[in-house]
């Protein structure tokens, strides 16, 4: 049996970020992509707030909140609340974040026992991280 542990809660601003597959050295994105995963540690480290490592099994949920679409045909496809459909795959989403997170909130990702996440059209585009400490629960413990 899992008990729950302490749960911390992080939220970066802005549209969700998807790990890119670097394919060469002149990819023009790439350089993009390294500045939004620095922006993404440097708020993950100022939000976590010098505390130590979460160790043992983690739990690690995450809502990735997508701009809904400006246009007028897009709006009447996505609206606000619903699931987000089209590209970066929620994956490479994830990969990211869990990229990010490692030797910041967490030594190692090979810690991450359990994962959920969801991709939805918001008005504030955001992704939202709450990871929770797990921990084995003895069956004779109450």
């Amino acid at each position: 049996m899992v008990k729950k542990g302490q749960s911390y809660t992080y939220i970066l601003k802005g549209e969700p970020e998807a790990l890119v597959l670097r394919r060469s050295d002149d990819v023009i994105g790439w350089s993009n992509h390294k500045e939004r995963k620095l922006i993404t540690d440097i708020s993950l480290e100022s939000q976590h707030d010098d505390r130590p490592f979460l160790s043992g099994s983690l739990s690690f949920d995450v809502a990735f909140y997508f701009p809904v679409p400006t246009s007028i045909r897009a709006k009447i496809k996505a609206k606000q609340g619903e699931y987000h459909k089209t590209k970066p795959s929620i994956a490479l989403l994830f990969n990211f974040l869990e990229h990010s997170a490692e030797g910041i909130i967490f030594a190692d990702a090979e810690s991450i026992s359990k994962t959920s996440c969801v991709k939805l059209y918001d008005r504030e585009p955001r992704t939202v991280i709450t990871i929770t400490e797990l921990h084995d629960q003895k069956e004779n413990d109450h």
